[in-house]
């Protein structure tokens, strides 16, 4: 984790410990973490070591001098990510003018509010001096409210990422449940569906069976009407042969008293 990125020349190495002595009162007592060159350890891949670096800083102080802004990793690698980081995602970048310089000349950096009064250079106090103690110092507390500025800034966004997460999490809850009263819904209707079919397939039995019920009670009755019919028909049978045979018998006692009454006058007669 880096908090402050110290970015310098070599040659501006003592200025550098002097400001980093100061700054470590933040690192003891604020747990803020500093960050230069020298803690890359011997055999570490060093390029990935400072873009890593430079990537987690919060606050970027950069010791300027012209060995600083002649060096070519420093105006190559550095600083171009530096100005980006503060385009971008507002990466506090604060120039401190180490030795006198053209630094006026070189429009990023010019644009830059320093970490000096008027952008002093720090080299115009003796290295120890009470003045150049007193630059540190306040080169530190500025530092400081940067830090705590950034600390806040991400406590905020930290609390906006949460409230975001909580947001999605209420809508994502709220699709799941729109989506579980769907189902529901749906498988209500289904139930309504089935249990409707249910209620149509015993219809048509129903139907099925009082339409075979009247098929066979009008088989029925055409049964006991064709039975009704044979029996008249008998009847009338019956009826028939019975008075053909009163006739036949009629005829045959008239033939009878005819031929009776032949033979008595055959008798009677001379």
């Amino acid at each position: 984790m880096t908090d402050i990125f110290i970015s310098y020349s070599h040659k501006d190495e003592a200025w550098k410990e002097a400001l980093q002595r100061h700054l470590k009162v933040l690192q003891a007592h604020n747990k803020f973490s500093i960050w230069d060159d020298r803690q890359i350890e011997v055999g570490a891949n060093w390029l990935p070591a400072i873009e890593g670096a430079i990537e987690q800083a919060k606050v970027a102080l950069l010791l300027v001098s012209s060995d600083f802004l002649t060096s070519e990793f420093v105006t190559r690698k550095e600083i171009p990510r530096f100005l980006q980081r503060r385009e971008a995602e507002g990466l506090q970048v604060v120039p401190i003018i180490i030795r006198p310089c053209a630094w006026t000349t070189v429009p990023w950096l010019a644009a830059l509010q320093g970490g000096t009064k008027d952008n002093r250079p720090l080299a115009q106090f003796t290295l120890g001096s009470f003045e150049s103690e007193q630059a540190f110092s306040e080169i530190t507390l500025k530092v400081y409210e940067l830090l705590q500025a950034a600390k806040q800034t991400e406590e905020a966004k930290r609390l906006a990422a949460l409230a975001k997460q909580a947001e999605q999490q209420r809508l994502e809850q709220e699709r799941l449940n729109r989506q579980a009263e769907q189902q529901r819904l749906a498988q209500e209707q289904a139930e309504r569906e089935a249990a409707e079919r249910v209620r149509q397939a015993e219809l048509q039995v129903q139907q099925e069976r009082a339409e075979q019920a009247q098929r066979e009670q009008l088989a029925q009755e055409q049964a006991q009407a064709a039975e009704r019919a044979r029996l008249e028909q008998i009847q009338r049978e019956q009826a028939a042969a019975a008075q053909a045979e009163k006739e036949r018998l009629a005829r045959e006692q008239a033939a009878l008293k005819r031929q009776a009454r032949e033979e008595q006058k055959a008798q009677g007669a001379p």
